[in-house]
């Protein structure tokens, strides 16, 4: 499935969906993906006419109905609105149950970590992490704590703070108005994190207890927050 194209201007996104099931011996049936992926609205638009999201709907229509064993696919929610999006995960899903291995190129981290089964991150072209989603959002840590405030930190936070936590508990900040403390987490260490907001006028909108996901991780991996 490719990001962009794949479909000639003037023909209408059924008849190529059609015309790429007649190049397979057993298609998948072209009206099941036509309603599965929401085509209804569309099927007669001439591909040029269609909006970037219905383009991006007709791609994995495509990729999908020859009954493939391996299928890329190159961002493929990019454009969607959040209804398409889900579908196109689920069927994603669904063909992964089946027995098809699905190779996904992605930048969105929650995407990837609830699709993915394995995880490769490349930054720059470099390969800097891999393994299964638990295995890159585990880190070693005992409990995550997510910090968001209402106005952006003051300098130096993250140390002022790891400061104050102590050596066995990390401190990152992910952007300039949240923070991901990674280590030994109970009663006291949220009272810690909330003395030290009061001492440095810094005001909590949020202070939730859980584990790391993605996109917590990628700036300690990098060294750079997720553009």
């Amino acid at each position: 499935m490719l990001r962009a194209g794949g479909a000639w201007s003037g023909v209408r996104a059924m008849e190529m969906l059609d015309h790429v099931a007649s190049l397979h011996a057993h298609p998948l049936d072209t009206t099941m993906l036509h309603d599965r992926l929401g085509l209804a609205d569309c099927g007669r638009t001439p591909y040029r006419r269609l909006s970037g999201g219905q383009q991006q709907r007709l791609g994995p229509a495509m990729a999908l109905v020859g009954r493939p064993e391996l299928v890329f696919v190159d961002e493929p929610t990019a454009g969607m609105d959040p209804q398409a999006r889900r579908t196109t995960r689920e069927l994603l899903e669904e063909i992964r149950t089946d027995g098809v291995t699905v190779v996904l190129t992605t930048h969105h981290m929650d995407e990837a970590e609830h699709l993915a089964d394995q995880i490769h991150i490349i930054d720059h072209g470099r390969l800097i992490a891999s393994g299964s989603p638990t295995e890159l959002t585990s880190g070693g840590h005992s409990a995550t704590i997510r910090l968001v405030v209402i106005r952006p930190f003051p300098d130096g936070a993250p140390e002022s703070l790891g400061a104050q936590l102590g050596p066995e508990t990390g401190v990152t900040q992910i952007d300039a108005r949240s923070m991901l403390i990674t280590g030994p987490a109970d009663g006291s260490t949220l009272r810690i994190v909330s003395q030290w907001c009061e001492s440095h006028d810094v005001v909590p909108e949020s202070l939730a207890l859980g584990r790391q996901t993605l996109e917590d991780v990628f700036p300690g991996l990098t060294g750079r927050e997720l553009a």
